[in-house]
């Protein structure tokens, strides 16, 4: 099992972790002098401090109309990303075609090449304001 640890370092970390040695962790740490201790306890270490506010969220949407309950939740997704506090952006993609998706040609439209996506996508992430995109 794959497991991602919040506060690997603190003192619940320390003392679980040696019981997950079966386990592929990945664990969390604000400091990045503490990432030698979560390496001497088996553990993949990455420095990131989740008490500091993001300043940008971008979250994946969809470019096609969903149904009932899934365009609901797509639909609350969507205006939870807008309450965001710091820059919001929203990117709605088309049905995913190409290497690593479900499907190998276009299926119905709007279809987008996940080539194409992941250039966008990078894109906006890094030069967009805050808003709503479509990549289809």
């Amino acid at each position: 099992m794959r497991i991602l640890f919040a506060g690997a370092t603190g003192v619940l970390g320390r003392a679980t972790l040696p019981h997950l040695r079966t386990h592929d962790i990945v664990g969390l740490t604000r400091s990045p002098e503490k990432a030698p201790l979560l390496h001497e306890l088996g553990v993949e270490a990455v420095v990131c401090d989740v008490f500091d506010r993001a300043k940008r969220l971008a979250v994946e949407s969809i470019a096609f109309l969903l149904e009932e309950d899934a365009a609901e939740a797509a639909e609350q997704l969507e205006q939870s990303t807008r309450a965001f506090p710091g820059d919001a952006l929203i990117l709605r993609f088309g049905r995913l075609w190409g290497p690593g998706t479900f499907h190998d040609t276009p299926p119905r439209p709007p279809a987008v090449h996940i080539e194409r996506v992941g250039a966008e996508a990078a894109r906006l992430l890094t030069d967009a304001p805050a808003g709503t995109y479509v990549v289809s």
